[in-house]
């Protein structure tokens, strides 16, 4: 993958989820050893309830579930869960180097309080923002991604608005993707933007030895970026040079 000048990376995620469910305090005590480099911290809750309509009657319970905790200018994320460990970094991402050395690093520490738990699950999930300067002629999708829904025959070429999610195999290491791409607002004046979302994931040969896990992620991360390439046209490279 070309190291793009002006990369489209909005968030970057990293996300092992595991077979058993870890009691919270003991989540709760671990998220601590974070504070120093994720000052802010909150808790996240997960609502229980049953809501009867005919009685009108709602009982809702809530749970803590999770730590997130943050830099002090929030960029940079650790999520410690009952049932999952994430990092994440919102743009301007660092880059994998940087980002993987972060997720190793807060792993260690994560697994040294924890213990050993089974991961069922890795993910790998990078949304990025494809912003494209406003021409006054609306947004042609094909011209920026290779995934967009079929125009009918009619009317002009440009798309006002438009949502298309794809689950599909990868053909690699049994690995799966969600694959993500819409219209969405953007934040940058006189331009408009593409989401193009990549959900990366595998819950088959999940390797238990450390060593053996960093490299199956790398892998991972091989073919993430060959799904992306694969999922944008010359015209996003040129932007992405800029």
């Amino acid at each position: 993958m070309e190291n793009y000048g002006k990369p489209p990376i909005v968030e970057a995620i990293l996300e092992f989820q595991f077979e058993q469910e870890i009691a919270y305090e003991r989540v709760q005590k671990a998220s601590a050893k974070f504070s120093r480099s994720y000052p802010i911290s909150e808790t996240e809750f997960e609502i229980q309830g049953n809501i009867e309509l005919g009685s009108q009657r709602v009982d809702l319970n809530q749970r803590p579930v999770g730590v997130k905790l943050s830099s002090s200018d929030r960029a940079k994320l650790t999520l410690a869960r009952v049932k999952s460990f994430s990092i994440a970094e919102l743009a301007p991402y660092s880059g994998w180097d940087v980002f993987l050395q972060t997720a190793k690093t807060n792993w260690e520490i994560w697994r040294k309080a924890i213990g050993s738990q089974q991961i069922s699950r890795i993910g790998m999930r990078y949304i990025n923002r494809i912003d494209i300067p406003n021409d006054g002629k609306g947004i042609m999708p094909s011209r920026y991604v290779t995934m967009f829904p079929p125009k009918p025959g009619f009317g002009p070429d440009q798309i006002d608005f438009y949502t298309m999610q794809v689950q599909m195999p990868v053909g690699h290491d049994s690995l799966q993707v969600t694959i993500n791409t819409a219209t969405v607002a953007s934040p940058i004046p006189n331009a408009n933007s593409l989401l193009l979302d990549l959900d990366l994931y595998t819950t088959v040969d999940i390797p238990r030895r450390e060593d053996h896990l960093w490299e199956k992620v790398g892998a991972m991360r091989v073919q993430k970026n060959a799904v992306f390439e694969a999922c944008i046209t010359d015209d996003s490279r040129e932007l992405f040079r800029q």
